[in-house]
């Protein structure tokens, strides 16, 4: 009998978590606004303007980024304020972290061929 790969994420709520943060960031114009979130706090009129999109089009990415968790908005009377949330990016770096740990994926590379499944 072939030896069983450990699992690190085991939990269904880690998975979903990660799985939704990963495809949040999968796309250019949300790393971008990240980035420019990774300055600090920032009104949308201020992100439209420095990344040259329309008010809609910034509005759905942040509900994306929102949703998945990644940033926090904060409502200053007409005006809405986004920042980085960066103790769900740590659990997400944390979670990649031991998912891809160099040690575990190297180890699981340098093991000796199986025998076949059957």
């Amino acid at each position: 009998m072939t030896e069983l790969t450990q699992w690190v994420l085991t939990e269904p709520s880690t998975l979903e978590n990660l799985a939704a943060a990963l495809r949040a960031i999968a796309d250019e114009t949300r790393l971008r606004i990240l980035d420019f979130l990774a300055t600090g706090e920032q009104c949308v009129c201020d992100i439209t303007q420095a990344l040259g999109l329309s008010q809609p089009l910034a509005s759905y990415h942040l509900a994306v980024l929102r949703e998945a968790g990644l940033v926090h908005v904060r409502r200053d009377a007409r005006w809405m304020y986004y920042s980085i949330h960066l103790e769900h990016l740590q659990d997400v770096i944390a979670s990649c972290q031991q998912l891809f740990n160099p040690e575990r994926v190297s180890s699981t590379l340098a093991r000796k061929s199986r025998e076949p499944c059957q």
